[in-house]
């Protein structure tokens, strides 16, 4: 395992929750706000996903399964927010 990588994904995983932490205080509200925040929620569940449970070298079929996952639950709290 590459602790270069790792770091970096770290790093990456710091600052998306930071972004989040901000835009939740800043009182930014809205579907904008709301899709931003999910799409952290995504790019941030690839990264552990795909990093730290170890499915960067695994068949596409498990990737798919795991990341298709995250993506539906995702897309139905985003349609629930936007039905509201």
């Amino acid at each position: 395992m590459n602790t270069h990588v790792i770091d970096g994904v770290w790093l990456a995983l710091l600052a998306g929750t930071g972004l989040t932490f901000w835009i939740g205080e800043s009182g930014r509200a809205g579907p904008a706000a709301m899709s931003v925040v999910l799409g952290l929620a995504f790019a941030k569940g690839v990264l552990v996903a795909r990093e730290f449970m170890m499915l960067r070298g695994v068949r596409l079929a498990w990737q798919a399964a795991v990341i298709g996952w995250l993506a539906v639950v995702l897309t139905a709290i985003l349609l629930c927010f936007w039905r509201a």
